[in-house]
C-alpha cells in the first residue's frame, strides 16, 4: 500500500518534518520504507521475507491421517458408525412417502429414541407441543389433561406467556412453563 509524506513522517518519526506528530518511538525505521518499483518516487513498506522453519516440515492435518486427499483411499465400502448428522439446509416436504428416508431434521436423536419423552409415547411429537395456538385450543387441551383453572387464573396465565414470545403467541410448552413458574411461586409464597 503506497505512504503519503505525511505516514511516512509519521511511522519514522521523521522531525525534520513540520507536520509530523510527536510520538515516543518510531514505528519504523527509515530503512524499512523503500519504492514500490525501481526509481519510483511512491514508497511503501518493505514486506518481511518469510524464514523457513524446519519444524513445519512434518506437520499433518487430521484430514491427511485419516486419508481425506484427492486420490486416496476410497471409503464407499467402509462401514459407517456413530450418528449422522442432520442436514438442515433441505427443506422438509409437505407430505413425506414411506420410502422417503431423508432426515429433514425434524426426526429424533438418539437420546430421543433410547429415552422418549412421555409425550412421544402418546404419540404428541415436539412440534405440536410447540405450534403456536389460540386460546380455546389451550384452554381445551389443559381441560383435557385434568388442569381446572377459573378464567381470571387463565386469562393471567396467558397474558404471562404471551409477554415470552415477541409477537405474541402462546404454545403448550410456553403455557406450562407459565403455569409451573406460577404455581412454584405460590407454593413458596406459602
Amino acid at each position: 500500500m503506497p505512504l503519503g509524506k505525511l505516514e511516512e513522517a509519521i511511522i519514522t518519526k521523521d522531525h525534520l518534518s513540520p507536520e509530523c506528530v510527536p510520538m515516543k518511538d518510531a514505528l519504523v525505521e527509515p530503512g524499512d520504507v523503500v519504492p514500490i518499483d525501481i526509481g519510483s518516487s511512491i514508497k511503501t513498506l518493505r514486506t518481511v521475507p518469510k524464514v523457513k522453519d524446519w519444524a513445519c516440515d512434518e506437520f499433518r492435518t487430521s484430514a491427511s491421517e485419516i486419508n481425506a486427499v484427492v486420490g486416496g483411499r476410497s471409503t464407499v465400502n467402509d462401514r459407517a458408525y456413530g450418528i449422522p448428522t442432520i442436514r438442515t439446509d433441505i427443506p422438509a416436504p409437505r407430505f413425506r412417502s414411506i420410502s422417503d428416508r431423508v432426515n429433514y431434521g425434524d426426526e429424533s436423536n438418539a437420546q430421543g429414541l433410547l429415552n422418549p419423552t412421555i409425550f412421544a409415547q402418546r404419540g404428541v411429537y415436539e412440534k405440536d407441543i410447540f405450534m403456536s395456538r389460540s386460546k380455546s385450543e389451550i384452554v381445551s387441551i389443559f381441560c383435557a389433561m385434568g388442569v381446572d383453572l377459573p378464567k381470571e387464573s387463565f386469562d393471567q396465565v396467558w397474558e404471562l406467556a404471551a409477554q415470552k414470545h415477541p409477537e405474541g403467541k402462546v404454545c403448550v410448552e410456553t403455557f406450562r412453563n407459565v403455569l409451573d413458574e406460577m404455581q412454584a411461586s405460590y407454593i413458596l409464597s406459602c
